[in-house]
């Protein structure tokens, strides 16, 4: 075979695998970048809520319904109040609140508190798994469902228990049972806490009676997955 027909011949059959293996490589390079199945979703505001806007680096107003993700942050004003729905688990802001999605995919969603209050209800043992919730000082793991809160005010951290176990993620860890509650601070030495009691206040009494008002609508479970965001407002 003459070199001329050579490479005519290779050409022939080298092209279309090349092609082949480029749009292979497009298409797995498309999945790797397909967003995750599970999406956060801002289901009600009151007051002053601000959202980070990532592209522009300002704080922004919030609006009901807007979708969240991992890097997204929320922060409520004075008298401010939101609600954060992943599937059947939500997240309650209080006022003079600040906190982050750190991370929110099909495998695992971690909240960051930086300031204020925030109250996590849980549904499931298997979800509860799948989450974490950190402040500076500690991070904290439900180990079953739930429903717990969280303030951070300065260098503490309080954390507590009004049903379910949430454990301790340090060292030293522990359990803090239904109706406990420790604060937390650092030291040189490490992690410090002390136990104290579950705060009775205008945000908590919000919490429940929201809490109270979930369990009266159960029709949308008779027809989708509690686990799907955004299937409360079937409800309604």
């Amino acid at each position: 075979m003459n070199p001329s027909n050579l490479r005519a011949w290779l050409a022939r059959f080298t092209l279309p695998a090349l092609v082949g293996l480029l749009a292979a490589g497009a298409s797995a390079v498309q999945a790797q970048e397909d967003p995750p199945g599970r999406v956060g979703r801002l289901s009600e505001l009151q007051g002053a809520v601000s959202w980070y806007d990532h592209e522009q680096g300002t704080w922004a107003d919030a609006e009901r319904n807007r979708p969240l993700t991992g890097g997204d942050r929320l922060s409520t004003g004075p008298q401010g109040r939101a609600e954060l729905r992943v599937g059947s688990t939500v997240l309650r802001l209080g006022e003079a609140t600040e906190l982050e999605v750190v991370r929110l995919d099909d495998e695992r969603m971690v909240f960051q508190l930086l300031s204020g209050s925030l109250a996590l209800r849980v549904r499931s043992r298997e979800v509860a798994a799948e989450i974490d919730v950190d402040t500076p000082e500690v991070r904290f793991k439900p180990e079953r469902s739930g429903h717990y809160r969280f303030d951070r005010v300065d260098d503490t951290t309080l954390a507590g228990a009004w049903r379910g176990a949430l454990r301790v993620d340090d060292r030293e860890g522990f359990i803090l049972e239904t109706g406990q509650r420790a604060e937390f601070w650092r030291e040189r030495r490490g992690l410090k806490f002390k136990w104290g009691g579950l705060a009775g206040d205008a945000f908590a009494d919000w919490v429940q009676r929201d809490d109270q008002r979930d369990e009266q609508r159960s029709a949308s479970n008779r027809y989708v997955s509690p686990e799907m965001t955004g299937a409360e407002d079937l409800d309604r």
